[in-house]
């Protein structure tokens, strides 16, 4: 039912006595005077919401009456934009502990909450590398919320961050994630899954060993995230059984078009396809055309961006 200022207008009686003594079954008065106490203050309105009584009983103490002021004196109008604004401050507290929940659930600090692309830093790189990099990522982040936000529909591929220890790769990430999950001016978020690449091992082989969820499951849950981030990838060597997992989850991104950001600490494709490969005795490889295959899938349509003083920039990778 819509409330009318204009057609749900009473007058209450200037003797209003035990009126004003309505109370709702919390306790909370039902209505109060206007703070000026000016008599024009006493025109209110109400919906009522008693069942079996009619909605213009004029008798303004009936509980189950919500009344509000419709009054334009200078108390009541403070006493609305004061209203106003505390609903508006208790939705954003809302708001930044649902985000805070999530940021918690998904392995990132959640002292990020405020925090943008603008805040990384490394001294390593230099003031001139560090700004590339915070506009390369800058750039991506804004392609991959458009087209998540279906303000686009360019797929802006993968992104592949490449550098050594210490050039700040999961703080950008990290970064990127909490940019994409507050979204640009409230206008909406993006759902970002973050997982570190030995924690997804870690997930892959207790679901192997019948600890955790079933194995399936978990491919199809990393597989179906509408932006997966899996930081510090081939930190440790995988079993060749880990690697096919792997290429099934990023095998049916790509399919799907699901963009997929991937840091790792190897400089060279070839070195980390290496270390993809599981070796048995005697130096043996083994999963080896996988390997490749699971590269692939990370790189192609994608881009790169390699944390060094010589690069610090997105390019597509072939």
């Amino acid at each position: 039912m819509t409330n009318d200022y204009t057609t749900k207008r009473r007058s209450t009686p200037t003797d209003i006595g035990d009126n004003l003594k309505a109370f709702d079954s919390g306790g909370k008065p039902l209505f109060t005077l206007c703070p000026s106490g000016t008599k024009k203050c006493l025109t209110i309105w109400g919906m009522f919401r008693q069942a079996g009584t009619p909605e213009d009983d004029g008798d303004p103490s009936l509980a189950g009456y919500n009344y509000l002021w419709n009054c334009d004196c200078p108390q009541c109008e403070a006493r609305r934009e004061a209203e106003k604004r505390a609903e508006q401050a208790a939705a954003e507290r809302k708001r930044r502990k649902e985000l805070q929940e999530k940021l918690k659930s998904r392995g990132i600090p959640a002292t990020l909450i405020d925090a943008h692309l603008e805040d990384w830093d490394n001294d390593r790189l230099g003031d001139d590398t560090v700004r590339r990099i915070r506009d390369a990522a800058r750039r991506y982040v804004s392609r991959l919320y458009c087209y998540e936000q279906g303000r686009t529909a360019t797929n802006p591929g993968n992104l592949l961050i490449c550098g050594k220890s210490g050039r700040g790769k999961t703080p950008l990430v990290q970064l990127m994630a909490v940019e994409l999950m507050r979204g640009e001016g409230g206008e909406g978020s993006v759902n970002v899954t973050y997982v570190n690449y030995m924690s997804l091992l870690t997930e892959l082989t207790d679901a192997k060993n019948y600890k955790g969820k079933p194995l399936q499951e978990i491919v199809s849950y990393y597989a179906t995230r509408a932006v997966l981030i899996i930081d510090d990838f081939g930190d440790e060597e995988p079993a060749s059984w880990q690697v096919g997992r792997l290429f099934e989850i990023l095998d049916q991104r790509k399919r799907e078009g699901l963009p997929t950001i991937v840091t790792t600490g190897y400089m060279d494709s070839a070195d980390l396809t290496d270390q993809l490969t599981e070796k048995g005795y005697g130096g043996a490889q083994k999963g080896a055309g996988m390997a490749i295959k699971l590269l692939r899938r990370i790189t192609t349509g994608g881009n790169l961006l390699t944390l060094s003083k010589i690069q610090g920039t997105v390019t597509p990778t072939a």
